[in-house]
This record gives C-alpha cells, sequence and structure tokens, in this order.
C-alpha cells in the first residue's frame, strides 16, 4: 500500500479538526502520544565579536508569511539556521518542503516528539547571506511558505552575524530537539568567571516552543529553572504565531522579554560562578520545547545536556526534614536554601535513603524550616517563594522521575505549638474523660481546615506521578511517645492522629503511597533514654510558663534546669524516617 503524503495527511488532519474541535495546542480525543522526545542536544557553537537575530513565524495560507531578522550596522551573516515544528498529533513526517522566498528548505534532522509530531533542523546560510549582508541596518524581511499549513505550526530562524559593534567574544550555542519526558538539563561552562559588573557580560537564553496555547483559561505552560531557582513558569503561547493548531509558535527574539521566551540570566547566577545550570521542563507533557539558543559573554567552553531524565528523587519537607534542631538552626530563608544557615547537626532522611539505594542517588532536597503546606501551595501558586529566591517546592518535585517524599502540614496543624495545645486539652490531659470530645474535636476541626490546601498539594505531586515516581507522603510521629510523657504524649496522639488521618486519606484519591513513622518512634520520644529527638525533657509541669516568655515552639523553658523541647528527629529519628520509608518502598510499592 502506497504511503500517504503530506497533502492527503493533510486533509485528514482538517477532517479530524470539524469532527472533533478541542482546545488549541491539548491531545484530540482519544490520541495517544508516542515515545517520549530524548531531549535537547548542542548543535551548534559559535564564538567571536558575534550577534545574532532570532525571529519565529507560521504560514496560515498559500501566500506564506513574513519573517524578519534584525540587522545590525556593519553586520554580515557568519551562519543561519531554521528550525521548524510540526503540527502535534498530526502523526506523519513532512514531506513537501518549507520555502524561504521561494527557495526550498532541505528537510533534516528530523526529531519524533513525544507528541505525535515531528521537528527538524536545517543550516539556511546560502538562502539568507546574500539579503542580509546587502540589505542596509534594520529589518530584512523573508517570506516563509508552507505548502501544507495544517501540518505545520511554525518555523523558527537564528542567524548568527559578525558584528563589529560587539567589543568582546561571544558564544552562540544552539540546542535542538524535543523536549525529554521530565524536562531537559544543561550544564554550561564559562571562559571566564561571570563578573556582573562588566558592561559586556550577556547571559541571555531564548526558547523555541510550537504546540502550546495560553489562552481563554487554558495553560500549556513550561518552566526553566537557573542554578536551582525559578526563572519562569509561563513560557509558551502562540506569541508569533495564532491562537489555533497549525500556527502554534512563538520564540524568544528581538522586541521579545520574559514572558516572551527571552530572558537574561545575570539575576539569577552569582559574580565569580564559571557554570550555569538550566533547567526547562513542560508539566502538562504536550507542549513541544524544540529549541534553546544561549548567547554568553564570556563565552560558552562546553555545554552537558541531561538526559532528560529529570531528578530521580525530590525530598519536600519542613522542619522535620532538615536536619536541624533548634539552637541549630539560625533562621534565614531569604539567605539559605532549607531556611536555616549553614549545616545540620544530623544527616536529614531524604540523604539517607538516597545513599542507602542507588535508584535514588539523585536526589535533590527541597526543605525549608518552618515551610507550612499553606506557604507551599501559595508559593507554587505563585511561581516563586515569598522569601528567597529559591524554586518553590512542589515546583521542584514536578521534576522528579522514580520518588518524591513529602513532609508537609504539621506547621499548619500547630503541631509545634505545646502551649496552645495543652490548653485546648489540658482538662483532657489531667485524666478528666469528659474533656477527651473537645481536645478531639478541637483537632479534628484544624485538620478538616487544612483539607483543601492538603488536596491542592495532591494534585500538584500528580505531576511526578505522571512521570513515573512513586508519591510518598509521609506521616508524623507522636515527639514525646515515651512513659514518662503520659499527659503530653495524650495529647500529641491526637493531633498527630487528625493530622494523618487528612493526610492518609487524601492521598489514597492519588494512588501515593502512605508512610507512618509511628511505629519506629514508639517509646523514643522526649526524655527517653533511647530517644529520637532532640528533645531531652517533657516535664509537663513547665509548660503553662511557657506562654510567659512567648517562646511558641519549641517550649525550652530556659528555667535554670535547662529543660529542653525539641520535636526534631535526631540522628536515631532521621534514620528511622528513612528506614520506615525504605521499608514501604522494598515492601514491593515502588515500581
Amino acid at each position: 500500500m502506497r504511503p500517504l503524503n503530506s497533502t492527503a495527511w493533510a486533509a485528514l488532519a482538517l477532517l479530524a479538526v470539524a469532527a472533533a474541535p478541542v482546545t488549541p495546542g491539548a491531545p484530540p480525543p482519544g490520541a495517544a502520544s508516542g515515545a517520549a522526545g530524548a531531549g535537547l542536544r548542542l548543535e551548534v557553537d559559535e564564538r567571536g565579536k558575534l550577534s545574532r537575530s532570532i525571529a519565529a513565524v507560521t504560514s496560515d495560507g498559500a501566500a506564506g508569511g513574513k519573517l524578519t531578522v534584525h540587522k545590525p550596522a556593519g553586520a554580515t551573516v557568519r551562519r543561519a539556521f531554521m528550525a521548524i515544528a510540526s503540527t502535534g498529533y498530526t502523526g506523519t513526517p513532512l514531506t513537501d518542503p518549507i520555502t524561504v522566498d521561494g527557495k526550498q528548505v532541505a528537510m533534516m534532522n528530523e526529531v519524533a516528539t513525544g507528541i505525535g509530531s515531528y521537528n527538524y533542523f536545517t543550516e539556511i546560510t546560502d538562502l539568507v547571506r546574500t539579503k542580509i549582508d546587502k540589505a542596509p541596518a534594520g529589518g530584512v524581511s523573508f517570506v516563509v511558505a508552507e505548502p501544507q499549513p495544517d501540518l505545520v505550526d511554525g518555523e523558527i530562524v537564528v542567524v548568527i552575524l559578525n558584528d563589529p559593534a560587539v567589543r568582546a567574544d561571544r558564544s552562540v550555542s544552539i540546542l535542538y530537539g524535543a523536549t525529554g519526558p521530565a524536562g531537559d538539563e544543561y550544564q554550561v561552562s564559562l571562559a571566564a568567571p561571570i563578573d556582573k559588573s562588566d558592561p559586556d557580560t550577556r547571559l541571555e537564553l531564548s526558547l523555541g516552543i510550537s504546540y502550546s496555547f495560553q489562552s481563554g483559561g487554558a495553560r500549556q505552560d513550561s518552566t526553566v529553572e537557573v542554578d536551582g531557582k525559578r526563572l519562569t513558569g509561563t513560557a509558551g503561547g502562540a506569541d508569533d504565531g495564532a491562537p489555533h493548531d497549525g500556527a502554534l509558535i512563538t520564540a524568544g527574539g528581538e522586541g521579545d522579554s520574559a514572558d516572551h521566551e527571552l530572558y537574561d540570566l545575570k539575576p539569577f547566577v552569582a559574580d565569580g560562578d564559571r557554570s550555569i545550570a538550566v533547567r526547562t521542563a513542560n508539566p502538562s507533557h504536550d507542549d513541544n520545547l524544540l529549541l534553546a539558543t544561549l548567547t554568553t559573554s564570556p563565552p560558552v567552553t562546553g555545554v552537558t545536556t541531561g538526559s532528560g531524565t529529570g531528578t530521580a528523587y525530590v525530598g519536600v519537607g519542613d522542619s522535620a526534614t532538615t536536619g536541624f534542631s533548634i539552637p541549630a538552626c539560625q533562621e534565614d530563608r531569604v539567605a539559605a536554601a532549607y531556611g536555616c544557615v549553614g549545616d545540620p547537626p544530623v544527616m536529614p532522611y531524604p540523604e539517607r535513603i538516597a545513599k542507602a539505594d542507588g535508584r535514588y542517588a539523585d536526589e535533590h532536597r527541597a526543605v525549608i524550616w518552618g515551610y507550612t503546606l499553606h506557604e507551599a501551595v501559595a508559593d507554587a501558586n505563585a511561581g516563586s517563594n515569598a522569601k528567597g529566591s529559591w524554586t518553590p517546592q512542589l515546583l521542584q518535585a514536578e521534576h522528579a522521575t522514580r520518588l518524591v517524599t513529602v513532609s508537609l502540614g504539621a506547621e499548619d496543624m500547630r503541631w509545634s505549638d505545646v502551649t496552645y495545645w495543652f490548653a485546648q486539652c489540658a482538662a483532657f490531659a489531667s485524666a478528666s474523660s469528659g474533656a477527651e470530645p473537645s481536645c478531639q474535636d478541637v483537632a479534628r476541626k484544624r485538620a478538616e481546615s487544612m483539607r483543601p490546601e492538603v488536596r491542592a498539594m495532591m494534585s500538584r505531586l500528580d505531576v511526578a506521578k505522571r512521570n513515573g515516581a512513586t508519591v510518598a507522603i509521609v506521616q508524623y510521629y507522636n515527639p514525646y511517645n515515651t512513659s514518662d510523657c503520659t499527659p503530653l504524649s495524650a495529647i500529641e496522639q491526637i493531633v498527630t492522629g487528625q493530622l494523618n488521618r487528612v493526610l492518609g486519606e487524601e492521598a489514597a484519591k492519588h494512588g501515593f503511597l502512605v508512610v507512618p513513622p509511628a511505629p519506629k518512634f514508639a517509646g523514643h520520644g522526649a526524655g527517653a533514654k533511647d530517644s529520637y529527638v532532640f528533645g531531652s525533657d517533657c516535664d509537663v509541669a513547665g509548660v503553662p510558663s511557657a506562654a510567659a516568655f512567648n517562646l511558641g515552639w519549641p517550649p525550652s523553658f530556659d528555667t535554670p534546669t535547662g529543660r529542653a523541647f525539641d520535636p526534631y528527629p535526631n540522628d536515631k529519628g532521621a534514620q528511622a524516617q528513612a528506614d520506615q520509608i525504605l521499608g514501604r518502598l522494598h515492601a514491593g510499592v515502588d515500581k
């Protein structure tokens, strides 16, 4: 049977669209994605006194579309390239060539994407050099025509120019391909340390994206991180095309700025650095990020690209996952990624998991001292942390491909505010059975008030699950679980019980793994001979006095006897957390 050519496929595509209209840039009903892209790879790396012009275009009719590049005064073309993106879910390679001013472009370097489309990358220097070199400074326009416009989202052109106005060496590096299933990583090495005060320093990233739509409530976004900090969460759209399939194209070029896919990296790097880590991802897995162009001075000496597999393991959490104790934490969320300055006295459980099991050795810890579930959800929705420039925890979790562990919710529950719960449950703590329902009711009401944000967190974690990661919701232990802490232990059992109930119920709805550390901590609370927490005593007589000192948590009562309440896990506690999580994973739940 003779295969269909592009013209026949275009007719079929039009029939499919007419029969079942869908949101632009979204999979048609019943569509299945193909094998995911293998990631972007370095294709071009030019160095010298260079500038570059980047432009994108789509052709909605036989007459073609106008693509305009910018020529600086006296500049001449060194090299020029075109990237072409076919329309998502059309499912066939292109056979009829694109033309530039009537001249055919060779359809080379074909790459299959994960959304039923194909990308192409071709050098077009001979097609554009003469016209650009002869033109005066300013815009130079070309007509780009697509024989079957419905089969092609658009084209992106990068022109590298020898520019007499450029004083210092620059490099223009082009990465091409199809974004990996959980994103791509680039380690960019520079020829000299970054000096942001130098007027010649230029650190610029341009992205080329197709089959993305951002209008009418549709949010098909790609994310970019630079050195672990969120650069943008809204890359994409049809800024250089039109709002329908067959015209969804955007690229960062002249006149563009964030968020039109052209980004200045200088605010996100430090003076003295000689490398930059860039990570891109598309959480919805239905956009096509096909091109990244780096223009840098100092010049690039090498670009190492990741495998497109993301980070195997991301650990998300609050104070109980940082490894710090109360006295050891000098809190500063702006200066310190984990919310405490310096190194923790204890290795936290995410790092223990990574060391114990090679499947999770590629680990990234995204934890913050005192962080609440409310903050985690709000920061993820905002795309940046309210304090500090670090990428929000739940957005970092989107990159996980093997495991996510989550310990959030204790601070929202006021788990750390012993004076509050002692006041709520004092009668019950004094063995008055009639007060027990009241204590339970207060704890239940508070836990239920958290449920909407617990649900929002779980929905965000679904992205990691779609990557193939196991999502483990780590419940909370009772830090006073010892016979010496009977009143506080009974109160805390109610508090953690209600919190763990809500976490467990919502995790089950998403098919997440629930890990209860309580069995490991039984009998090892504050004051125990073999304590798993930093706290060394739990004399309930001191609790009321804590309010007078206005210490909040912990009620380390500053009395001459040196009593110390600190619920966070010590070395044995962190190991118990890790052992409990690994035990659940090794029980056959993990893939």
